[in-house]
């Protein structure tokens, strides 16, 4: 694994389960916000450089594609994490 996605993936590690459940789900915000804090270079690189995502479906009986490209975290114009 290289080094910056283990800088990545680190902070998404050290958020506590919720006691009671037995989900895996983690609460995506709260996440970015924690990168931001203590791992503000990482937290630039996802929020600011674009990468492409693709959906191609072409086995649907109305095939799709669909492409478009953006940062993994999406920040507003006062810099608040709003995707």
């Amino acid at each position: 694994m290289t080094q910056w996605l283990k800088v990545i993936l680190v902070p998404f590690n050290l958020i506590e389960p919720l006691l009671g459940g037995e989900s895996v789900l983690i609460d995506a915000f709260e996440g970015a916000e924690h990168l931001k804090i203590a791992f503000p270079k990482a937290f630039e690189i996802l929020s600011t450089v674009p990468i492409r995502f693709q959906k191609i479906h072409w086995e649907r009986e109305n095939p799709v594609y669909l492409e478009w490209e953006q940062p993994h975290i999406v920040v507003d114009f006062n810099g608040d994490i709003s995707r």
